[in-house]
């Protein structure tokens, strides 16, 4: 039981670190982002947008299939490594999208109506898979802590807390700290050793063998049925989430009528909204 309660620990760490990894890459997205939208709040919308969607889609993929996941821990282990090799690929890619994509961009600028969809997806596609792997992490961990020793319901909201919480510490601590310091790329290889790290720490914990093998046998094909009352808890779920990243996107505006520095703004738009939801 005491082995149980140490992972369990050693569990809340590894994700208040991932956390602040993963808003440490979208502090850094929303400057690139910038370079290919031309507008700050196309921007933020773009980033978040983004980074919400690969979140859900994590989370639907592990609603899915999560059930023939038999060694979660490793599975984590290797969901570490995708977001930290394509954290690394998105910001060397970002910064290059404007030429890449410069011949795409000359064809459709006299139709916005095609352009900015265009440069809206071309974001979007880069953030998609380190952002779906990061959506997973959350449901395959409280599903191993479960595991251990139940209590569903106070796993999900330790772990959610500590993500959250480590989340505001690493979009303020980019922001102010590490961006100045090292610049945009260096930032982002800095979030990408956090993953490398983890993965590592994840490894000489709960080592295991052909950990790759497993991870692609337990994606399995499952049924889901959906009744009518958690139908009804899925549409309020969608409204309130509809409604909080408007209200952000909203937010957004109003506090650029009256504070210079967007990236700095919108660093502490997220802080704010995360550390209500984490406490």
């Amino acid at each position: 039981m005491k082995r149980q309660y140490n992972s369990s620990l050693i569990i809340f760490v590894i994700f208040f670190l991932s956390g602040g990894s993963a808003l440490i890459y979208e502090g850094i997205w929303f400057h690139y982002a910038g370079l290919i939208v031309g507008n700050s709040v196309l921007a933020a919308s773009t980033v978040i947008s983004g980074f919400m969607a690969g979140l859900a889609l994590g989370n639907f993929l592990m609603v899915r299939y999560g059930s023939s996941i038999s060694r979660s821990i490793e599975t984590y282990l290797i969901l570490e490594i995708i977001i930290g090799c394509f954290g690394i690929i998105s910001v060397i890619l970002l910064p290059a999208m404007p030429s890449i994509m410069a011949p795409l961009f000359a064809i459709t600028a006299e139709n916005p109506l095609i352009h900015n969809p265009v440069r809206f997806f071309t974001v979007f596609i880069v953030l998609l898979i380190p952002t779906t792997a990061m959506g997973m992490t959350l449901p395959l961990m409280v599903k191993h802590l479960t595991q251990l020793h139940g209590n569903f319901g106070q796993n999900l909201g330790r772990l959610y807390g500590w993500n959250t919480i480590g989340a505001v510490c690493g979009i303020l601590l980019s922001e102010f700290f590490l961006i100045e310091y090292f610049g945009l790329q260096r930032t982002g290889y800095i979030a990408a050793l956090i993953n490398f790290i983890l993965a590592y720490v994840i490894y000489s914990r709960f080592k295991n063998e052909n950990l790759l093998d497993q991870f692609i046998n337990n994606l399995k094909r499952a049924s889901i049925e959906y009744k009518l009352p958690v139908v009804k808890l899925l549409v309020i779920a969608f409204i309130s989430g509809f409604s909080l990243l408007s209200l952000e996107i909203i937010w957004f505006r109003f506090l650029l009528l009256s504070i210079s520095g967007t990236s700095e703004i919108f660093a502490i738009m997220l802080a704010c909204v995360l550390a209500g939801i984490g406490r």
